[in-house]
């Protein structure tokens, strides 16, 4: 056993001189399952990283997450290993057949799907199946959903334990790449599921968690409280994992407030009010409960934009991705009113944007000029004299600019 850890830590180390992200490989109570590991440019084995756990929503793979949400640009910013662990597909029979006849039927719910599904507690009625079908189906999904019917609900994927999976792979990353104890989980959507159902659970090893347009799925235990800070992020308008509550989750907002009241919070809250600076109909508000520093909730509602655009910093006048960076990363307290306003004034100073050979700066600070693979193409200090991109390529690019430890990103188009 010896010489086979020896072996992986030198393979890991030969791999990771050559390349920043990889696929990995692990057995988990008989099943093969996958995660993607990014590195720092600056790794070295004889340093510690904090983890950030980031869980793909339902019907993306490890990948598909992956290449939305800059992970190599997280990893060399804040010095950390990002990994993204890969649900399986389903592995429940009968939900699969329910999802099949429904899918027939023309009336299968937007996002549903049987590709990378989380073990993550959601459950939908049997009554609600039936009506979805239609009631001439009844009988025929009662010999269909024969244990659904009996249990009065269908469970995708609850013979799969996600919460042992992610704590392997959390074990994996403290013993072969120096993870220490700092470790963070966040996941969007169905993902967004699997963040609390890890948070709930009384083995769990994460000391932030953040959740976008996710919900808690009724398999969920929360009897407990969360006791650790948490983030969530969601829509009014969101169809897919509705605000007021669905099929499969409850109101979000009162998920939120009854999280906020076990983290013995003492009920009020501040509300920040985000200017909708795009003029395309999204504006946003930041809830900050007043808790103790440990175990702080902040959540932010937007009012207009869908399910996706909540992934989106184009269309949505906060950047998801940057508050998550500074959520996990930066140490905070609910008073602390000049991080909401950093977060808020997150524009920079650029012109002309879109640019052609010569980017100007006005803001002071040190600056990187990022791919959309987050590597770092230009970087320096920003002066009046502008910053030269004619050798660079057509495209979208990210500016990033840090002054007195607050950090800015900004997109920019080079003709």
């Amino acid at each position: 056993m010896k010489k086979l850890y020896t072996t992986l830590v030198l393979v890991i180390l030969i791999i990771s001189s050559f390349a920043a992200s990889f696929t990995e490989t692990i057995t988990v109570d008989e099943y093969e399952r996958n995660y993607i590991v990014y590195t720092p440019d600056s790794y070295t084995p004889e340093a510690d990283y904090p983890l950030l756990v980031l869980l793909h929503p339902l019907g993306y793979s490890a990948k598909d997450f992956a290449d939305i949400s800059y992970p190599q640009y997280i990893s060399n910013n804040n010095n950390a290993i990002v990994v993204f662990p890969e649900a399986l597909n389903e592995h429940n029979e009968e939900v699969k057949k329910g999802i099949e006849l429904l899918q027939q039927r023309g009336s299968i719910p937007e996002g549903f799907s049987i590709e990378y599904v989380w073990g993550a507690g959601t459950r939908i009625k049997y009554d609600t199946i039936v009506a979805m079908a239609g009631n001439e189906y009844s009988f025929l999904l009662s010999l269909v959903l024969r244990k659904s019917k009996a249990a009065g609900y269908a469970e995708p994927n609850d013979i799969i334990d996600d919460v042992k999976f992610i704590n392997e792979v959390i074990t994996r990353m403290q013993l072969f790449y120096h993870v220490n104890s700092d470790i963070y989980v966040a996941g969007a959507s169905m993902g967004g599921a699997m963040a609390y159902r890890y948070a709930f659970s009384k083995n769990n090893k994460a000391k932030k968690v953040a959740v976008v347009h996710g919900y808690v799925g009724e398999g969920t235990d929360t009897t407990q409280a969360l006791n650790m800070p948490l983030c969530v992020f969601h829509s009014m308008a969101d169809k897919v994992v509705p605000y007021n509550g669905g099929i499969f989750n409850g109101s979000i907002p009162n998920t939120v407030h009854s999280i906020a009241l076990k983290n013995e919070c003492d009920g009020s809250y501040t509300t920040t009010h985000y200017i909708d600076e795009k003029e395309n109909g999204i504006s946003v508000t930041l809830d900050q409960f007043e808790c103790d520093s440990s175990k702080f909730v902040w959540f932010y509602t937007a009012d207009n934009a869908t399910h996706y655009d909540m992934l989106s910093s184009d269309k949505n006048v906060i950047d998801y991705i940057e508050i998550v960076e500074k959520f996990f990363f930066q140490t905070y307290t609910v008073k602390d009113k000049d991080d909401v306003k950093d977060i808020k004034n997150s524009e920079i100073s650029l012109y002309p944007n879109p640019v052609e050979d010569v980017l100007y700066c006005k803001e002071e600070g040190t600056y990187q000029l990022i791919n959309l693979i987050g590597q770092i193409l230009i970087e320096g200090e920003s002066t009046q004299q502008g910053i030269d991109l004619s050798n660079l390529s057509a495209g979208e690019y990210i500016f990033v600019l840090k002054n007195n430890n607050v950090i800015k990103r900004q997109r920019i188009v080079k003709k």
